[in-house]
């Protein structure tokens, strides 16, 4: 019996096709496992920031579901969950810092608008955070 026309073609675009379609479950799954680990430390950074808060003392500390409030007098400054996973609002400064777990580093970095529009990334727990309380509370 002969072969029909056009099967060998049918057959390598139904392979493609099907590599292209678990390529794409692929990238999904990895899509969401990211997420699932920016929510997770996302919860632990907010965790962290309250242990921070209280180990000071000196602060009026907040937790609700996705947000922290620090205080201290009249002022306040608030850690809110934003987006999907990875990203955290910083309220309180004028203008708003960005707060995001770099993809790279797995660490945590607050970008400022700095001098001539260009940005400036510090790790939050080295001098960001740090940076963060003197703008804040006008301290140092």
């Amino acid at each position: 019996m002969a072969e029909r026309r056009g099967a060998d073609l049918a057959a390598r675009i139904r392979a493609q096709i099907e590599t292209k379609k678990s390529a794409e479950a692929v990238r999904e799954a990895d899509k969401k496992a990211r997420e699932a680990d920016g929510r997770r430390e996302r919860k632990r950074l907010l965790a962290d920031l309250l242990a921070f808060g209280q180990e000071i003392g000196h602060f009026e500390v907040t937790r609700e579901k996705d947000v922290l409030i620090l205080g201290l007098g009249d002022k306040q400054l608030r850690f809110e969950a934003s987006g999907i996973a990875d990203r955290v609002r910083v309220v309180g400064l004028d203008p708003e810092p960005r707060l995001f777990l770099h993809p790279e580093l797995n660490r945590w970095v607050i970008a400022h608008a700095g001098r001539g529009g260009v940005e400036e990334q510090e790790l939050l727990f080295d001098a960001g955070l740090e940076r963060l309380m003197a703008e804040a509370f006008a301290l140092g």
